[in-house]
């Protein structure tokens, strides 16, 4: 009897299908970028109150309008396997959320009829605490992305 061993490769193939294989990952990778997205732009969301008073410096800032709340998106690009979570630019000129994040100076309007006033803003950060907060809950979700 002429008996030949088996190959690596098609014994690999008797027990799981690598293309099928590759699209679960794929699709379970992208489930979790999606949720991790999210859970990030909820929590820096949720850091930011809407109120009239200011936030001190190192706090997260407060909305006065609720624009900072109301803008804060995210967007997940699937063939970059990326996800960009922040504040949306509205259509003024402004580096407003940049400078509550890191500090910095922007100008600023002072009312009708009035000029623009240049302010120095110190440091008010929300997404890198943000970050920080729901990194427990991030690493989770990667867990048994793809089940048998």
């Amino acid at each position: 009897m002429n008996f030949k061993m088996p190959t690596i490769q098609t014994a690999a193939k008797s027990y799981f299908n690598a293309k099928k294989l590759n699209q679960a990952v794929e699709k379970a990778e992208m489930k979790a970028l999606t949720r991790q997205a999210f859970v990030l732009r909820k929590t820096a969301m949720d850091s930011i109150q809407k109120s009239r008073s200011i936030s001190n410096p190192g706090d997260p800032p407060k909305s006065h309008s609720g624009l900072l709340r109301r803008f804060m998106l995210y967007s997940v690009d699937y063939v970059k396997r990326v996800a960009v979570i922040g504040p949306k630019k509205i259509n003024k000129p402004s580096i407003v959320p940049s400078a509550l994040e890191h500090g910095g100076s922007t100008m600023v309007y002072a009312g009708k009829n009035k000029p623009r006033m240049k302010r120095q803003i110190r440091p008010r950060p929300f997404m890198g605490p943000a970050l920080t907060k729901s990194a427990p809950q991030l690493s989770r979700e990667w867990r048994d992305i793809v089940r048998a």
